[in-house]
C-alpha cells in the first residue's frame, strides 16, 4: 500500500502549527515508542525517547497519550512520565493524568473465567507460545514459535474461539493473537475520552491492526496519522523506525515552541538521508 513520507511532509506540517492553538500527540508503544522485542518484559523506549516526551508534556499547549494494546499497570510502569494520559489493553482501560484509572468494560462482558486455562492447554502443544494475562483481554504470544507453525497456530485460536461461542474479538498482530471483550471500545474511544472534543491538531503514530480504529478516528478530524514499518490501510504517512518517531516529535518540539520565533514560523524540518532502500528497511540519520 502506499503511502507519504511524513519526513518529507513537514513543511506542510508547520505551516499547519502555525494555524493552531494546541497540540495532541497519541502514539502506539511497542513498534512506535520503543522497539519490538522477542518477549515483551525486555521492552523499552530509549533515553531520546523518553528526554523528548517529556519536553513535549511541559510545552504549554501540547497533550500527549500513550495508547497501547498492554494491560495499563504495565504501561504505566514502562512510561513512568507525569502528564501523559494511558490507555491500556487498546483502550478498554484509561487513566488521565492525576485521576485514577477507569475500565469502559460494562458490567457482565468480562471474558469467561476458564478461557485462560483453555488458551494455555492450547499453547502446551506449541512450546515457545505462551499466554499474557491483559487484564480486561488476553493475548497469545508466538513471537519464538518456528515460522512453519505459526499458520497452524493462529487458525487453531480461532477455531478454539469459535467452539467455544465466545463473544470476544480476535486481532492478529505482529507475533501476537490479542483477545478482548466484544465491546464498542477501542483506541479510537479512548482518544475521544482524551481529548474530550477540543479543538487541535491531532497526530497518531502506530504500528499494528488495533491502531486501525484510532487512525480513522484522526482522519476524520484531518489530523496526521503515521505508521511506523510497514503500511496500514487507516495511515496516511510512513516513518522507517521508532528512531525516526522521535526525531519527529523532537522536531513537533522545536516547531511548537519557535512557531512565533523564527521569521518562518517554525523550526526547519529533519534532512532525510538519501537512500534506494524501501522507507520500512530506512535507517534514520541522527537527530
Amino acid at each position: 500500500m502506499h503511502r507519504k513520507p511524513l519526513l518529507d511532509a513537514l513543511p506542510w506540517v508547520g505551516r499547519r502549527l502555525r494555524g493552531t492553538r494546541r497540540l495532541w500527540i497519541a502514539s502506539d508503544f511497542d513498534g512506535t515508542l520503543a522497539p519490538i522485542v522477542r518477549r515483551p518484559e525486555a521492552a523499552r523506549m530509549s533515553a531520546s525517547a523518553r528526554r523528548v516526551l517529556r519536553r513535549l508534556v511541559a510545552l504549554e499547549g501540547v497533550e500527549v497519550a500513550i495508547l497501547s494494546g498492554r494491560a495499563l499497570a504495565d504501561l504505566r510502569r514502562r512510561v513512568r512520565i507525569g502528564g501523559v494520559f494511558l490507555a491500556g489493553t487498546a483502550g478498554l482501560v484509561t487513566q488521565a493524568p492525576g485521576e485514577r484509572p477507569v475500565s469502559h468494560l460494562p458490567k457482565g462482558r468480562s471474558l469467561e473465567p476458564g478461557l485462560r486455562a483453555a488458551l494455555r492447554a492450547w499453547c502446551a502443544h506449541f512450546p515457545a507460545a505462551w499466554v499474557e494475562n491483559k487484564g480486561p483481554g488476553l493475548a497469545l504470544h508466538y513471537g519464538e514459535l518456528a515460522e512453519r507453525l505459526r499458520p497452524a497456530f493462529r487458525l487453531g485460536t480461532r477455531r478454539l474461539m469459535r467452539s467455544r461461542g465466545e463473544a470476544v474479538t480476535i486481532t492478529d498482530g505482529k507475533n501476537i493473537v490479542e483477545i478482548a471483550p466484544a465491546v464498542r471500545w477501542n483506541k479510537a474511544s479512548a482518544l475521544r475520552a482524551w481529548r474530550r472534543r477540543r479543538r487541535g491538531l491531532l497526530f497518531y503514530f502506530g504500528d499494528d491492526a488495533n491502531d486501525e480504529p484510532a487512525y480513522r478516528h484522526v482522519r476524520a478530524r484531518r489530523g496526521v496519522t503515521v505508521a511506523v514499518g510497514p503500511p496500514r490501510a487507516g495511515a496516511e504517512y510512513g516513518l522507517a523506525s521508532c528512531a525516526d518517531v522521535v526525531r519527529v516529535l523532537e522536531w513537533l518540539a522545536r516547531a511548537w515552541t519557535e512557531r512565533h520565533r523564527s521569521p518562518h514560523g517554525v523550526a526547519p524540518p529533519p534532512r532525510p538521508r538519501r537512500s534506494t532502500r524501501p522507507a520500512s528497511r530506512r535507517r534514520a540519520p541522527r537527530p
